[in-house]
């Protein structure tokens, strides 16, 4: 239970809600653009070169910070992440536009120091407990607030400026959460520090890079079903209004809220969650392909559940069997995913103009179909490493 965490992983995931609400800045930077009457071409285009900048910095900066605090990485992240939202509410033009998308951005360099940082606070056998919590309460409040400011803030706010509201609120917020990391929050000295508690599942090299493959493709199949896409489509194609992407996260997130006391009585093993999730999600993007509104809306149910599944048994198994030196791998696995953003946001804007959005939403449940075969390699090693460990802490008879 929540309240049985250590003091110190209750206050993150306190602070944490911050982030979660802050998703919000990566929904209005397409959203804007659609107002602006940018075309998808040209927004591809701007997402694309301010990933060409970061691409080889993520491998550089996870692997500086194993032997640095991850606290200053994160501090850092948020700081820009909370300048860029900030730029954004006070000016919107195409220039700012692009500033203020490479600054939010940014936050995705630090993710390896993000990683290590919670490897070291949260206790590993409650981790998938801890990540799930940590799903739960952030999309709950994310499902309230995105639910008032669709019903009371937008039609107050016409168009930008109802965006302009939202990310001068996230910027301030996230400042916020940038002071924490250095004055509130548990300091980690090193990103290689591991729990006190930490658990080493004895599997090869092999199997840990295999799971950072499967990661990889996870990730490239929602930069394929990203916002920019689907804000898109529910403008241009529905027909919806300004709040329309807000009120579609807020979907997304009201399944994780009511689905968790279901999940708390399902008694799976991680493995068991690991593969479940992320074929949950090969389905819901699948169902995204469906031109239909009510459809598009009701995937949102699978991916919801997909993901508290995936996600949380994912960094559980990641943690558990990675190197000390998680930093470098995980900071290289996410430059070649800050990489290959730079030609999928063209690439599916150009697809939506010859082909269609449903061409998009297909690649997405491909590609995370294949990495869902990954997940199934994966897991049976996992567990064989599981059995090695129960087998040296079993207790031997005595002989008689």
């Amino acid at each position: 239970m929540f309240k049985n965490l250590p003091v110190e992983v209750r206050k993150y995931i306190y602070f944490s809600l911050i982030g979660g609400f802050s998703f919000t800045a990566i929904i209005s930077i397409p959203s804007i653009s659609s107002l602006m009457e940018i075309s998808i071409e040209n927004i591809g285009w701007i997402f694309s070169i301010s990933y060409v900048v970061q691409a080889f910095m993520s491998y550089l900066i996870g692997r500086r910070f194993e032997d640095r605090s991850p606290n200053y990485a994160l501090a850092i992240a948020k700081l820009l992440f909370s300048f860029g939202t900030l730029l954004l509410a006070i000016w919107t033009n195409l220039a700012t536009l692009v500033i203020a998308q490479l600054m939010i951005s940014f936050n995705d360099i630090f993710y390896p120091s993000l990683v290590m940082y919670e490897r070291a606070i949260i206790p590993p056998r409650r981790r998938e407990e801890v990540y799930s919590i940590l799903f739960v309460m952030s999309e709950f409040v994310k499902s309230v607030i995105y639910f008032l400011i669709s019903f009371l803030l937008a039609p107050l706010f016409g168009g930008i400026a109802f965006y302009r509201v939202l990310l001068l609120v996230i910027g301030i917020s996230n400042i916020i959460l940038a002071v924490s990391f250095l004055k509130v929050l548990p300091i980690v000295n090193k990103g290689k520090d591991l729990h006190k508690e930490h658990i080493n599942v004895p599997v090869s090299f092999k199997v840990f890079m295999s799971l950072m493959i499967h990661q990889y493709l996870m990730f490239v199949a929602f930069n394929f079903a990203s916002f920019m896409v689907i804000s898109y489509y529910l403008f241009n194609v529905f027909k919806l209004g300004p709040a329309s992407p807000i009120l579609f996260e807020a979907t997304f997130s009201i399944t994780i809220v009511l689905f968790w006391p279901f999940k708390k009585r399902i008694k799976t093993n991680v493995t068991a969650n690991f593969v479940t999730g992320s074929i949950l999600l090969s389905i819901g993007f699948l169902m995204f392909s469906i031109p239909n509104m009510y459809t598009f809306f009701l995937a949102q149910v699978p991916c919801g559940i997909g993901f508290i599944f995936w996600f949380a048994s994912k960094e559980t198994i990641k943690m558990n069997i990675a190197p000390q030196e998680l930093g470098r791998w995980e900071g290289f696995f996410q430059g070649l995913t800050i990489f290959t953003k730079i030609f999928i946001p063209v690439a599916t804007a150009y697809m939506v103009s010859f082909l269609s959005y449903s061409s998009v939403f297909i690649t997405a449940s491909i590609v995370s179909a294949v990495a869902s075969v990954f997940g199934i390699v994966i897991s049976k090693f996992y567990n064989i490493g599981i059995k090695k460990i129960e087998l040296k802490q079993k207790p031997i008879a005595p002989h008689r």
